[in-house]
């Protein structure tokens, strides 16, 4: 079962690739979007500058220049990229296209470690298939199939279960080993997927610490456990602090009053099956700026024909900021 949750995820995401013609399936290519048209040229990027002996310090290449250090901490900082030195510079492509399937029979293993952890000896066969199988299941969530095009978050999405299982043995054992490396790495791996993983972490401690009697030991040993791991990846931390303070979010004001953007109604439909989120909060965003013309009205009745009728669905938490504009700010 350990095998087939890595394999399960990873064959299927083969037989989407074969479906779809991808090579070497056919001549087509799994970069599409922000993957193809802005995380690849970072790569290409990277992998020269590495091969040139240069530094990641900074980048002529991007703009008229760029501090490179902030991108790496953003999109490059997952030590599986490193493995793109293995493979020559012209298979760059098929590189990053497999490391995004890699990634997802990764979470799928990371999951069914996590699972798989709650053995019952009289059960041990089918607690094992079940987590396999749920495994699977988070390893092909709606949330991966509309966000694998951002390969530098599903390193966070591959750690999460992993973090979780640190952190019941923190509370449970005593023991936070698994816990700092788990979170070190995927704060180093991508920061801005980990604020909203460590968000999560305050809210299951709280549930752990609340069920597990006995286990006050478990309050400092959680707080100390997390700056250990922000302390290890620092390094890339304190590069990104510096860099975000001289962008424009640094001084920008925070909303002095109360809206909403949309109905939460439409937040809450977006949970049914089969929600475009992208489309529609777009459209959503757009109709409060042309609310009387008739390009609005088509498209405000274009979003409610196609709002059930569409492909993914997102967590409610996370479509908070998208609705109040202060968590939006607060969240960027």
């Amino acid at each position: 079962f350990l095998f087939l949750s890595f394999f399960a995820p990873f064959e299927l995401m083969l037989g989407v690739f074969a479906r779809n013609i991808i090579y070497p399936f056919g001549d087509q290519s799994f970069l599409f979007y922000d993957l193809l048209h802005q995380y690849m040229p970072f790569f290409q990027e990277f992998v020269e500058k590495i091969k040139a002996g240069e530094g990641l310090a900074y980048s002529w290449n991007v703009g008229m220049g760029s501090n490179f250090l902030a991108l790496y901490g953003y999109y490059l900082a997952s030590p599986l990229h490193w493995l793109a030195f293995l493979f020559p510079e012209s298979r760059l492509v098929e590189f990053v296209s497999y490391l995004t399937i890699v990634k997802i029979g990764l979470a799928g293993l990371g999951a069914f470690l996590w699972l798989d952890s709650r053995q019952d000896q009289e059960r041990k066969l089918f607690v094992s298939f079940s987590a396999m199988l749920f495994s699977t299941f988070y390893a092909m969530s709606g949330y991966v199939a509309a966000y694998n095009v951002n390969i530098m978050w599903l390193d966070c999405i591959v750690l999460a279960p992993l973090i979780l299982l640190g952190l019941e043995r923190l509370v449970k054992k005593g023991r936070m080993g698994v816990y700092v490396l788990a979170l070190a790495l995927s704060i180093l791996s991508n920061f801005y997927l980990s604020v909203m993983i460590c968000l999560f972490l305050v809210l299951y401690f709280g549930c752990l610490f609340l069920t597990e009697p006995g286990k006050l030991r478990a309050l400092w040993k959680f707080a100390l456990g997390s700056l250990l791991a922000g302390a290890l990846a620092a390094v890339i931390l304190i590069p990104e602090a510096f860099a975000l303070l001289d962008t424009d979010f640094a001084v920008a004001s925070f909303p002095k009053k109360f809206e909403t953007y949309f109905s939460i109604l439409e937040v809450m439909a977006r949970h049914c099956m089969g929600i475009a989120t992208a489309l529609a909060q777009y459209l959503l965003r757009k109709r409060r700026l042309f609310n009387d013309s008739p390009l609005c009205r088509k498209s405000w009745n274009f979003l409610k024909k196609t709002v059930f009728e569409s492909r993914s669905g997102m967590l409610f938490p996370c479509q908070l900021p998208a609705k109040f504009p202060g968590l939006r700010m607060a969240w960027l």
